[in-house]
């Protein structure tokens, strides 16, 4: 291989394929599947460049947009909904581990601000309204 040179994505895929064979064995995971989970995780990051380009460009203009008009609609409409949804998973986790090794003060502490920043997850009426829809939707048998 060259310096510089462009490597196909056949040529990595096996290059990444001898390199995890042995772990893989060892783990029980199949090669093809340990292959899809790096490539799930890896493409997360790659994925999220899409909205960038989307930011980018003004509808109304069909131009650059300078006025950062459809980035303020996609910040708003995608990024901080989800930007939240990923804080209070941290914040949850991070109760969850401060309850295992018996921190109340650090675990109070979180479930403070929990219940300042996602009210929602503490409306004991709105969780039974989704809980009865869920069961609706989705009735056992």
């Amino acid at each position: 291989m060259v310096r510089g040179e462009i490597v196909e994505n056949v040529k990595a895929r096996d290059a990444l394929e001898e390199q995890i064979e042995d772990t893989a064995a060892k783990s029980g995971i199949s090669v093809r599947g340990m292959k899809a989970g790096i490539y799930g995780a890896l493409s997360k990051y790659s994925h999220v460049s899409y909205v960038a380009l989307l930011e980018a460009y003004d509808i109304f203009h069909h131009d650059f947009d300078f006025e950062r008009i459809a980035g303020y609609h996609w910040v708003l409409n995608s990024s901080l909904p989800y930007l939240r949804t990923e804080i209070h998973s941290v914040i949850i986790t991070l109760k969850a581990f401060y309850s295992a090794i018996a921190d109340g003060e650090s675990y109070l502490g979180l479930d403070t601000l929990l219940r300042k920043y996602a009210p929602h997850m503490y409306d004991e009426s709105a969780k039974k309204a989704r809980a009865a829809d869920f069961r609706a939707r989705f009735p056992q048998k």
